[in-house]
């Protein structure tokens, strides 16, 4: 049985450098149900290494593998296009108060 209090959760993914133990990439994001809301994505360092992307892999990865339904990312940038490929796409605000109101459903 959740409580309201289990509904809204704030999380962070970091990625950091093991060499110089900095944060190089980090997501901001707020759970709701089965649902993933990322409000704020940064990469620190750039460089050939791409820390931004292989954030975002290991946090799609992650979300996957835990079951949510939609990882939210707002307004579609050009470059969120990139992403297609690993199964992102542009949904309509039907589909997502669609999914919306079925990931806050109790189980």
């Amino acid at each position: 049985d959740q409580s309201n209090t289990d509904i809204l959760k704030f999380i962070t993914f970091e990625l950091w450098d093991k060499e110089t133990n900095e944060i190089v990439a980090a997501s901001f994001a707020y759970t709701i149900g089965s649902i993933c809301c990322d409000y704020t994505f940064m990469t620190l360092k750039r460089d050939n290494r791409s820390c931004g992307s292989i954030l975002t892999k290991v946090v799609g990865d992650i979300l996957q593998s835990c079951n949510y339904d939609l990882w939210y990312w707002g307004f579609r940038l050009d470059y969120m296009t990139d992403y297609d490929k690993y199964g992102g796409k542009e949904i309509d605000r039907k589909e997502f108060a669609d999914v919306f109101i079925n990931s806050c459903k109790e189980p």
